[in-house]
């Protein structure tokens, strides 16, 4: 996704000059074309992710548009204070590009992971959030944000990204792909719905396509789509989420608060990342089956059995 983020970024900046790429000391090639195509809109402040966040506050009170890239927990942890104030409390259409979702980096230790980074940024007023899980849906909120004159957080899998595959039939399998406001109905299916969010979207896709159900790509995490989840539920629909995130605070949070609140009892299965750090060192892949996310096969078919 990291790919598409710099590509329809660059696209952007082409036909928008206020667009800005405020980096800190992240040492990749990606940003690269970027820097050489627009070196008077790149700035490197170095190992002050605040001081980054302040910039952007800066920029963004000029009339620019900034966008602040980096490995997630140095987006949205380590400089909290500021992007409390500077951008949510003070309303500036600053965009935080957090990349790693999840385990992404996984084998730098739980400094580098980013698990708990959807359940901070919800907290904040006027913050939205975006999990994409395709490079379709990178391309589309980015385009969204630049419209848009209040702060984000977005939130991008360390790989390359995937586009779906286009299918011709409407009813089964990955239909004609749009990605619409909220939440978008990536499959047709009546046995159950599958909400992923992120970078856990290839597996929603893998499961629903094994157990016929219907999947939904959850890539707007705030403002929530709550309609979606209501109607599931009241037409008895089981639900399952996936997402490579704590189990406090994110999707799964998002719609037992959307159930909860509305006095609505479903048949639900939330999958995501335990309720504490890891210490194991390894792959992505290794360190999130080892911390919630593993046998997703066997869990899914047992919910769907007992519903």
């Amino acid at each position: 996704m990291r790919d598409q983020f710099i590509k329809t970024l660059m696209a952007l900046a082409n036909r928008d000059k206020r667009i800005w790429l405020v980096a800190a000391d992240i040492g990749n090639e990606l940003l690269d074309p970027f820097i050489k195509r627009f070196p008077e809109r790149f700035v490197n402040v170095g190992i002050a992710e605040q001081n980054a966040v302040g910039v952007c506050a800066g920029l963004a009170l000029s009339g620019k548009i900034p966008f602040f890239y980096s490995i997630a927990p140095f987006v949205y942890a380590r400089p909290f204070e500021f992007v409390q104030v500077d951008a949510a409390y003070m309303e500036l259409p600053i965009k935080l590009i957090g990349v790693g979702a999840g385990f992404g980096y996984g084998s730098l230790g739980a400094t580098h992971h980013a698990i708990q980074d959807v359940a901070v940024m919800r907290a904040l007023p006027n913050m939205k959030v975006f999990s994409p899980g395709s490079n379709e849906e990178v391309e589309a909120l980015l385009r969204a944000t630049i419209k848009d004159k209040m702060p984000c957080y977005m939130r991008l899998d360390k790989g390359a990204g995937f586009s779906l595959p286009r299918h011709s039939g409407p009813r089964a399998g990955i239909h004609g792909y749009r990605v619409k406001p909220g939440m978008t109905n990536v499959r047709a299916g009546k046995r159950a719905a599958i909400i992923a969010t992120g970078n856990m979207l290839r597996d929603g896709i893998a499961l629903a396509e094994k157990f016929g159900t219907a999947l939904y790509s959850a890539h707007t995490l705030k403002p929530f789509d709550s309609a979606t989840i209501l109607k599931l539920a009241k037409n008895k629909t089981p639900i399952i989420s996936l997402e490579e995130h704590s189990i406090i605070g994110g999707l799964a949070t998002c719609i037992a608060e959307t159930l909860a609140f509305n006095g609505i009892a479903a048949k639900f299965l939330p999958i995501a990342v335990d309720d504490k750090f890891s210490h194991y060192v390894g792959s992505e892949k290794y360190i999130a089956e080892r911390m919630g996310l593993g046998n997703l096969e066997k869990r899914v078919a047992k919910f769907l059995k007992d519903a």
